[in-house]
């Protein structure tokens, strides 16, 4: 079991701990990129969000990452031929290299 600090906040001169227990990998993952999803919307910095939510601003940096990964196309595309008597196709990367 994971288990995944949440928040701190006060209470009436109390300091309250919040945690978060996850049964999986799947299930941090899933709460890190809601947090992202949160932070997107809330018009705060890295930092303010952070600081609100107890979490680290490289967590918080790295999750922000992995959602926009998920979300950026992988960089393939099909390619159909558009005479079918051609046999070749010939691929040229940007640095040059084909």
């Amino acid at each position: 079991m994971l288990v995944s600090f949440l928040a701190s906040t006060y209470l009436n001169d109390y300091l309250l701990i919040t945690f978060v227990a996850m049964n999986t990998a799947q299930e941090k993952r899933s709460h890190m990129l809601s947090l992202v999803e949160k932070w997107c919307g809330s018009g705060q910095t890295q930092q303010e969000f952070c600081s609100f939510h107890g979490i680290k601003l490289h967590t918080l940096s790295y999750w922000s990452g992995v959602s926009k990964e998920e979300k950026s196309p992988s960089g393939f595309i099909e390619v159909l031929p558009t005479n079918n008597a051609i046999q070749k196709i010939e691929v040229i990367y940007p640095n040059g290299v084909s």
